[in-house]
């Protein structure tokens, strides 16, 4: 069979579906393997892909129709036509008519120098895995969401998702979610409980018969309400009327509520609760319902004063650490000791696993609220020495009493501070602001809102001055992103680069990036370089260099003007990938910096492998006290930086005497608020002055 007839096979096999096809041949190097490939024929589509006419293509070689192509699908399709194997792989490249597409592409080698080369446009696929992403991002916030409502609520509530069993097994219910009244008589965390067995969770569930129930109204997605009388194992004591919902082929709902009246059709009807079962059994504090009600009262009684809400830092850990039993005689003590603090704090409650509240009467101000977190932290400390455990503290958030707050609004800025607390670490109290909200509300944000905010021309580069410490001349800058986010404001990086590398949404950013500092250096009247920030999961996921080089040469750069820095974070342990990238960078011209020197624990080690040309000194190094100790230290680093064939760079320098000490150093650059804060450049400014309005 000749060539002819095995191409056309080939194309009739391959071609349909198929974006583009196209047939090459080897070019010959001089010592006999392929350096190249020559264009021979392709499909229309091809054409199309490439924005060219196929009759101006035959002939010609890969390298110069490709070139974007040269640093990563040349050497795979030359690697094929070596081993002789098919291969598939995908890729990403701007088209030209500058439209981003993604591309599956099926190498076949034919022999005698021969490829076929089939390839599918996904970029309509990849929006859908997009859509998908985006999709379950808002059911993750919406979710959160139904969960602040839900342990608002004084209520027991439960979702439960049905097993199916085989003829051996009958059906089981699994807990998908319990809401904080729920778990809070069980000791345990909402979270703790979650895949959890019916019969694990409420084992009196078949005695009381509200497991025939459940599966009965999941079976007939019917409703059912039903009233039980119940000693539980897990806490809850008394009688309980429960409306069960299913919904979905195997969900249903599970809503329960304390119940001591007969309605004159003989249903027991929801009242508040039962004697007995306004307490904690635990800790003998009110639960989170009579709390709510007695802070009703409170409020129309006495509008002033103000609810704290605090959390046992860790509380889940120190479970684990010693024990449940050990760990609820100190949330005991700790709620006893909380009691003996009254008048100063009244209505002490346990609102959930290892929450409590309380009201602080009168008038309240940052002292008080600093206070009562004081108390909270002395009362854990003498807990811990009495019961051996480990030291613990409290986190909490205060929420001042205004005329026109609702119980739930109350209780929904203590929790909202609450978290804010946490998120800052634990072991403090903070004061809801109205600004503290919209700030958490940001912590829900991501992958797709990464991705969005890029499409919509969002983010922005600010630029930092990086000066020669010795005469404080401008010669370069460090570009920064920065977010302005429709709903959340202006975010730093901190807020959306951990979002955008856990998502892989730091690819595209990082491309934005690099796409945006290039032109404004193509666009500028200076000869100054610029850095940008290269995250460890951007140079695993892309070929960077490739990339850089694209971009470079799009917009008539010269490689020296750029600065690829790294933070020593993301540095991998002799990671060979990132050492080739990094060298291929350096030998296109472009400089690299490590950013952050000094913050690990591995700074010496990483000069010995990684090929630099600048190294940013931690602003730890000029922080504090700069005495000969410290001004040593700063001199010995510069001179090891130097000795590698490097140059060194300050961050962080705010003062006269940071820069003296920098200088004496002999250090090379300087950067800090003493130079220049990072701002945005007259045209991004004028460009959000227009969004804006």
């Amino acid at each position: 069979m000749g060539a002819s007839e095995t191409e056309r096979r080939l194309r009739a096999a391959l071609d349909g579906g198929a974006t583009a096809t196209s047939f090459w041949r080897a070019v010959p190097g001089d010592l006999g393997p392929a350096v190249d490939l020559e264009f021979v024929d392709g499909s229309p589509g091809f054409g199309d892909w490439l924005g060219r006419a196929l009759a101006d293509m035959r002939g010609r070689r890969y390298s110069e129709l490709i070139p974007t192509g040269l640093h990563d699908r040349l050497p795979a399709y030359l690697q094929v036509l070596a081993t002789g194997e098919t291969a598939v792989f995908t890729f990403d490249r701007i088209g030209h008519e500058g439209v981003s597409a993604t591309a599956e592409v099926r190498c076949v080698p034919l022999g005698e120098g021969q490829l076929f080369i089939a390839l599918w446009d996904v970029t309509e696929r990849e929006d859908r895995i997009r859509e998908a992403e985006r999709v379950r991002g808002q059911a993750l916030v919406d979710r959160d969401l139904l969960a602040v409502a839900l342990n608002a609520s004084p209520d027991g509530f439960a979702i439960y998702r049905l097993v199916r069993g085989d003829d051996a097994q009958p059906p089981d219910l699994r807990v998908e979610f319990v809401n904080e009244v729920a778990a809070g008589p069980t000791g345990r965390a909402p979270d703790e409980w979650v895949g959890a067995s019916v019969t694990e969770w409420f084992p009196e569930v078949e005695s009381s018969g509200l497991l025939d129930v459940l599966l009965e109204s999941i079976e007939d997605k019917a409703p059912r309400r039903v009233v039980i009388s119940t000693q539980s194992a897990s806490g809850w004591i008394g009688r309980f009327e429960n409306v069960v919902t299913p919904f979905g082929p195997d969900l249903l709902v599970n809503e329960w509520w304390a119940a001591d009246a007969d309605t004159p059709e003989g249903i027991d009807a929801p009242t508040s609760v039962l004697t007995g079962t306004r307490q904690d059994p635990l800790t003998g504090l009110d639960n989170r319902g009579e709390f709510r009600r007695r802070l009703a009262d409170w409020m129309a009684q006495e509008p002033t004063g103000a609810v704290i809400v605090v959390d046992i830092d860790n509380f889940g850990r120190l479970n684990d650490l010693v024990g449940s039993s050990r760990a609820d005689a100190a949330l005991a003590a700790f709620a006893r000791a909380l009691r003996a603090l009254d008048p100063w704090l009244v209505l002490p409650a346990r609102i959930g696993a290892d929450s409590c509240a309380v009201v602080v009467p009168g008038d309240v101000d940052d002292a008080t609220a600093e206070l009562a977190r004081a108390h909270s932290n002395r009362i854990l400390r003498d807990v811990s020495e009495q019961l051996g455990l480990p030291p613990l503290s409290v986190s909490g958030g205060l929420r001042i009493l205004e005329p026109g707050l609702s119980v739930d609004d109350v209780l929904r800025d203590c929790d909202t501070a609450l978290r804010h607390s946490v998120r800052e670490g634990g072991a403090r109290l903070t004061v809801f602001r109205p600004e503290i909200r919209a700030d958490l509300l940001a912590d829900y944000l991501v992958g797709e809102d990464v991705r969005a905010g890029v499409a919509r021309g969002d983010f922005l580069l600010a630029y930092q001055p990086v000066v020669g410490i010795e005469n404080g001349a401008h010669v370069g800058d460090e570009a920064l992103a920065r977010w302005q986010h429709p709903d959340h404001g202006m975010l730093m990086p901190s807020r959306f680069i951990p979002i955008a590398e856990a998502t892989g949404t730091i690819v595209r950013l990082g491309s934005w990036v690099l796409e945006r500092a290039v032109a404004d250096l193509a666009a500028s009247r200076h000869t100054r370089t610029v850095g940008i920030n290269v995250s460890a999961v951007q140079m695993l996921q892309s070929d960077l260099p490739a990339e850089v080089a694209r971009v470079l040469e799009r917009h008539r750069v010269e490689p020296g003007r750029l600065v690829i820095e790294i933070t020593e974070s993301a540095i991998l342990p002799d990671s060979a990938r990132l050492r080739d990238q990094l060298a291929e960078l350096r030998q296109m011209g472009a400089l690299v910096a490590i950013d952050d020197f000094g913050s690990g624990y591995s700074s010496i080690g990483y000069l010995d492998w990684i090929p630099v040309d600048i190294v940013k000194l931690d602003r730890a190094f000029l922080r504090g006290d700069l005495d000969r100790r410290r001004r040593n230290l700063v001199a010995a680093t510069a001179q090891l930086v130097r000795s590698i064939g490097a140059r060194s760079l300050a961050e962080g320098i705010e003062t006269d005497e940071q820069w003296d000490v920098a200088r004496e150093a002999g250090v090379d650059f300087g950067q800090g608020y003493m130079f220049g804060r990072a701002t945005l450049p007259i045209r991004a400014v004028a460009d959000e002055a227009d969004r804006s309005a």
